[in-house]
């Protein structure tokens, strides 16, 4: 089992028969470095469990771009770029 997170503090928690890697927020290179890595190092992966995720309160009318940009950039940006990395590695 491997887990990835971009802080070492997180990873530290994680119990020791997991692996941990410290990674780049997810963008497709670094999804695909991340991924790419795990399966030379470890083995290919068999399941991907994407839990990285942000909110920012506010409405249609209140919400500016760059906050709409951040949580489309953080919510299902990263689990498409990790999916579609693993994809070939299946």
């Amino acid at each position: 089992m491997v887990a990835a997170d971009r802080s070492e503090q997180a990873l530290r928690e994680l119990p020791h028969h997991v692996r941990a890697e410290v990674a780049a927020p997810p963008t497709p290179a670094a999804a695909t470095r991340l991924i790419d890595r795990i399966a030379g190092q470890v083995r290919p992966p068999g399941v991907l469990v994407s839990t990285i995720g942000a909110f920012r309160p506010g409405d249609a009318l209140t919400t500016a771009p760059e906050t709409l940009r951040l949580m489309l950039d953080v919510n299902p940006g990263p689990a498409l770029w990790l999916s579609r990395a693993a994809a070939p590695h299946t």
